[in-house]
């Protein structure tokens, strides 16, 4: 009985502390050219109010679908497939969003930014 707990409880745990990091970027590669960085987005830790001055690529390691809003409050879907790139121009000038993950995993993309 013992045992059944525990085989019970062990991958309920492991869901509920897998998923208490935040979202965050990681630095892959800069020079005067590009700026390349990871991001991984958990449930329930947004990306932050930011923008996107530059041009950039975003290929989708872990995809999955993501809520963008506005500061006026309006909202879009950013749907990012595994393995595949997207283009994006850069954000309207003093416009900022924020993103939200929407699913129940950590959503991942590599983000290739164009310095010129």
């Amino acid at each position: 009985m013992r045992n059944r707990l525990l085989y019970f409880l062990l991958p309920l745990s492991l869901l509920f502390f897998s998923y208490k990091e935040n979202t965050h970027r990681e630095l892959q590669f800069e020079n005067d050219k590009v700026k390349v960085w990871k991001t991984i987005i958990y449930p329930g830790s947004p990306l932050k109010f930011h923008r996107h001055d530059q041009n950039r690529v975003i290929v989708g390691l872990k995809g999955g679908k993501l809520l963008k809003v506005e500061e006026d409050g309006s909202k879009s879907d950013l749907i990012f497939e595994d393995h595949k790139a997207y283009y994006l121009e850069s954000d309207p000038p003093g416009e900022l969003h924020a993103d939200i993950n929407t699913e129940n995993y950590p959503i991942e993309v590599i983000v290739m930014e164009f310095k010129d």
